[in-house]
């Protein structure tokens, strides 16, 4: 539980979460179903689909570089080819930035021809890294939500246990990804308090 879950291309990425010890594992889901000589391709419906659930695929990601801590209540975004990763709990609320760079493009064309390259694309290096970024840090905390706008990640809320007293939180930041620069947008007017909550992009909205 506590863990996160991203959309990439067409498999899904999920990182840590508490599992009885806190985990920064990150697995990835295949969602491509790749046809068997027995199935017909459908240019209608891409692919004929008999049994998903037994032919979707779990895979432990390997990567390189610097891993976050094992943590639970982050939050995660994809953002061109990258998973971002921002606070949490390990035992200490963290503030920390994290990128995983998977190498590759997020978007792919078409099922199709994501099938063709998907072995292709698993011989490519991921790579974790701790960014520094610029300008005033949300402090530490867990429970927020985060989402991304054009360029910019933008977290809301969360809360602190860590502390001696418990904190919650109803600030808003954003995050430019092209620069790594946070700006501290103040507090919420909608909400007092923004804990365990979810927040999503819907248009221009």
């Amino acid at each position: 539980m506590g863990h996160s879950c991203c959309a990439f291309g067409n498999d899904i990425l999920l990182f840590g979460g508490w599992v009885g010890s806190y985990s920064n594992t990150t697995f990835r889901l295949n969602t491509i179903i790749i046809p068997s000589s027995s199935q017909r391709i459908s240019l209608s419906s891409h692919l004929t689909r008999l049994n998903p659930a037994e032919q979707m695929s779990w895979e432990r990601v390997k990567a390189e570089g610097k891993h976050p801590t094992p943590r639970t209540r982050h939050s995660a975004v994809m953002y061109e080819n990258r998973m971002i990763i921002f606070g949490g709990y390990d035992g200490h609320t963290r503030n920390g930035i994290h990128v995983l760079d998977t190498g590759k493009n997020e978007h792919q064309p078409c099922v199709l021809l994501s099938i063709l390259i998907n072995t292709a694309n698993k011989i490519a290096t991921w790579r974790w890294e701790e960014i520094q970024t610029k300008g005033k840090a949300p402090v530490a905390r867990s429970c927020h939500s985060a989402t991304v706008v054009g360029n910019k990640m933008y977290i809301h809320g969360g809360d602190d246990a860590s502390s001696r007293k418990w904190q919650s939180y109803s600030d808003l930041y954003a995050l430019d990804l092209g620069i790594f620069n946070q700006l501290d947008l103040g507090k919420s007017t909608l909400t007092l308090y923004g804990i365990k909550h979810s927040v999503s992009h819907l248009l221009n909205m």
